[in-house]
């Protein structure tokens, strides 16, 4: 073990982390808070201890936790949680579970103490991943709100996946790491059967906003309106896997918000017409979660949304060319930001729950 794995209480104050046995988790947090509410912090200020959240996160790649180890100092800044890291490795030759604990620090604004909030390491090897989520559960903060962000797909948690959804009140997937449907059939299958509601969440909802904000808006204009609703075809176009997900995600939403049911790469409406939706690549200027534009073709025309540096703007290409003077701000968040925007709200999207299924349906679902 490295001397950076022995540190001083005041070590951990400063970031660095100490190995503890399982059992002694909650104990060796209390001494941690303990000693240090009895002296200055790392610069001689009083230290505070703070937690709105259990922030739980998962990984299967040394290199992703550790960038999501970075991640979590910086959600500490905006949101104070009990955060957990669980980092896996289901192919090693071993098996064993160990665990590590230390602290995010910051200073006030007023410099004259540092807000802290404590962080949990859990390292799992081997066959240890059915034992994970009952060990979590157990190491989470009383009386306040869980949300576990799954970076992976969901099928990587097999038979557990029901385990890790009744262990947190949020679960949160990023769906623009998917590579098809069956991603989103196993969440939903195994919501289904949970027997309470489970708020599921996705970062790639977040992403995705400006998009439905700026189609919300042109449907408000009634010059535009038909346009929207006369729609004969839906293209969309962008990188071409993270734009099929994500293009599925903003038709799921059309259609959930209009009354349209879903069938693979269609729309069908309540009189039996269909709208064909076809993905493109392109070179465009990809945006988050892959899209650059998302064309509604009409007769003769199309209204197009069009990503434009940090922005999306809305014009019309064909017989009624011409600039509409509507954008929507569509900045590139940090995985971090995504984090807090997705915790901003102590309940989910109730909207999501219901365009997830439609997603399905379009990108070729049971």
């Amino acid at each position: 073990m490295s001397p950076a794995e022995v540190p001083t209480e005041s070590g951990l104050l400063r970031g660095d982390r100490k190995a503890v046995d399982i059992p002694g988790i909650e104990k060796e947090l209390a001494s941690l808070w303990r000693d240090a509410s009895k002296g200055p912090g790392p610069e001689g200020e009083a230290v505070t201890r703070a937690c709105l959240w259990n922030t739980l996160v998962h990984t299967v790649d040394g290199a992703a936790a550790d960038q999501a180890q970075e991640d979590l100092a910086n959600l500490s800044m905006e949101i104070p949680s009990r955060a957990i890291l669980i980092r896996t490795d289901a192919a090693a030759t071993t098996s064993d579970i160990d665990a590590f604990i230390t602290a995010n620090c910051r200073l006030t604004d007023d410099g004259r103490r540092h807000v802290c909030c404590e962080e949990i390491i859990i390292s799992a090897k081997g066959r240890t991943m059915s034992e994970l989520p009952s060990l979590v559960r157990g190491l989470l903060a009383p009386d306040v709100p869980s949300v576990l962000f799954w970076m992976e797909q969901p099928s990587l948690a097999g038979r557990h996946l029901a385990d890790w959804l009744a262990a947190v009140d949020r679960f949160v997937i990023d769906s623009a790491s998917f590579t098809n449907a069956h991603e989103f059939r196993v969440l939903l299958a195994s919501a289904r059967d949970m027997g309470r509601p489970v708020g599921l969440g996705d970062l790639n909802w977040h992403r995705l906003k400006p998009w439905r904000v700026l189609a919300a808006r042109a449907f408000d204009q009634p010059g535009l309106r038909g346009l929207l609703l006369g729609a004969s075809a839906i293209v969309i176009s962008g990188e071409p896997l993270p734009a099929h997900i994500s293009g599925s995600l903003f038709v799921g939403w059309w259609a959930e918000r209009l009354g349209f049911q879903a069938r693979k790469d269609t729309l069908v409406g309540a009189n039996g017409n269909t709208i064909p939706v076809t993905f493109q690549a392109d070179q465009g200027d990809r945006g988050p979660g892959g899209l650059s534009s998302i064309r509604f073709e009409t007769g003769g025309s199309a209204l197009v949304m069009q990503r434009v540096g940090d922005s999306v703007g809305l014009h019309i290409e064909g017989d009624l060319k011409g600039e509409i003077g509507l954008s929507v701000a569509a900045p590139r968040y940090t995985r971090a930001s995504l984090w807090a925007r997705e915790m901003e709200e102590y309940s989910e999207d109730p909207v999501l729950g219901r365009v997830l299924p439609v997603t399905v349906d379009l990108l070729g679902g049971e």
